[in-house]
């Protein structure tokens, strides 16, 4: 019916639609334009945050690149930190305000989560689908 060329080309051209229809989930949703936001805390502080991530997994950073999540009991934004509950992550408030500076941020025991962090949990996600 067909030649082994013919069927050759069938093949590399069937791999290469399959390759560029699977792709194409991750081409649909363009990574977020950066857009500093000047945003007032409740105490009368400013942070600057920044939309990062995709249409379908995005946080708010700092400049300093540190993940920043709003308290919806307290309306702050705070350093974020990842919880885990039944191996799905989440983030959460840490308890620490957005508004400390980065020096008294690395003096405490509290370890915000990164941005690079979150690439790397969006890797492993997109990994086990």
């Amino acid at each position: 019916m067909f030649s082994s060329t013919q069927t050759l080309k069938i093949f590399r051209i069937s791999i290469l639609v399959f390759a560029l229809c699977y792709s194409g989930i991750s081409l649909a949703t363009p990574p977020m334009r950066e857009n500093w936001q000047k945003l007032e805390q409740p105490d009368g502080s400013v942070v600057f945050l920044t939309k990062r991530g995709d249409a379908t997994f995005h946080w708010l950073e700092n400049r300093a690149g540190y993940v920043v999540v709003k308290n919806v009991d307290s309306g702050v934004y705070e350093f974020a930190e990842i919880k885990e509950d039944n191996g799905s992550q989440t983030l959460v408030p840490g308890g620490v305000s957005a508004s400390t500076d980065n020096v008294t941020l690395k003096s405490r025991a509290f370890k915000p989560v990164l941005s690079k962090d979150l690439t790397k949990i969006r890797k492993q996600q997109l990994m086990l689908r």
